[in-house]
């Protein structure tokens, strides 16, 4: 574990519900964004590689966004590509 990043175990209940919904796969998001189109989503300083098999991918395509809320995936870390 890099203490820089962001761990469930340090996350508030708010921050561990969002990446549980994230998570969860793009259906299951996209309803959660379209209740909640004006919330903030900080996935910043997330190591979302604990949250990967090895070899596998984030692929983003056809998820949703909060249109009115921020969104940060600023120093986030998605692993090494292998």
């Amino acid at each position: 574990m890099n203490p820089n990043y962001k761990y469930r175990e340090n996350m508030s209940r708010e921050e561990e519900e969002v990446l549980e919904e994230f998570l969860a796969g793009k259906e299951r998001w996209n309803a959660y964004v379209k209740k909640n189109n004006d919330m903030d989503v900080d996935f910043s300083n997330v190591d979302f590689s604990e949250h990967r098999k090895i070899g596998e991918i984030f692929n983003f395509s056809g998820y949703q966004f909060p249109k009115k809320g921020i969104v940060d995936f600023s120093r986030s870390y998605f692993g090494d590509g292998g």
